[in-house]
């Protein structure tokens, strides 16, 4: 039955049991904490009311189908196992359900349940920035997109040399006329 309660609570957030009461489940998002540098991780919270009128009946559909029962069947299966959680409450003074928490049974006779605290199995990490320089991802510039590849591309400087070769032969022979005229002037 706890398995049943378990599945159909995390699908739809709420069951309602007669004489029992209703759970729903609180979902809490991860939060990232600056300072630590941490991310707790998400968690959930059970709540618990005595107060039911009647089973809801997507509950009832649902065990019927999950044990392949009828509808009435599943009415009696679920009355008897809520006799059943009272009958040991009475017995032994609590009713655990390892994957919710605990029933124990009020002085009035009402069944009080208390929810395991942190149904979050995750532990809170450590935040760690990650980049990746080698993936590709686009960006808008005006009205075209381009990826970030060709956006480095296109701001690094043009750092080709130009072949000056040339310049340095004619500096060369430039000095070599200069000399040959300056030794052939001074000669005569």
């Amino acid at each position: 039955m706890q398995q049943l309660v378990v599945k159909y609570l995390a699908q739809k957030g709420t069951v309602t049991i007669q004489n029992m009461g209703t759970f729903s489940l609180e979902h809490l998002t991860p939060t990232l904490q600056p300072i630590h540098k941490t991310i707790t991780a998400p968690q959930q919270h059970i709540h618990y009311s005595s107060s039911a009128s009647d089973t809801c009946s997507g509950f009832i559909a649902y065990v019927s189908q999950q044990l392949h029962i009828s509808i009435a069947d599943a009415v009696d299966y679920i009355n008897n196992h809520v006799s059943h959680i009272k009958a040991c409450c009475v017995k032994n003074g609590y009713d655990a359900w390892f994957a919710l928490g605990t029933f124990k049974q009020k002085g009035n006779g009402e069944l009080a349940f208390t929810a395991i605290e942190n149904l979050s199995y995750l532990q809170p990490t450590q935040a760690v920035k990650v980049v990746r320089t080698s993936d590709t991802h686009t960006i808008t510039v005006g009205e075209n997109q381009k990826t970030n590849a060709e956006m480095k591309a296109f701001f690094v400087p043009n750092t080709t040399k130009s072949n000056n070769t040339w310049l340095l032969i004619s500096l060369i022979a430039a000095l070599i006329s200069i000399g040959y005229i300056l030794y052939y002037y001074l000669k005569q």
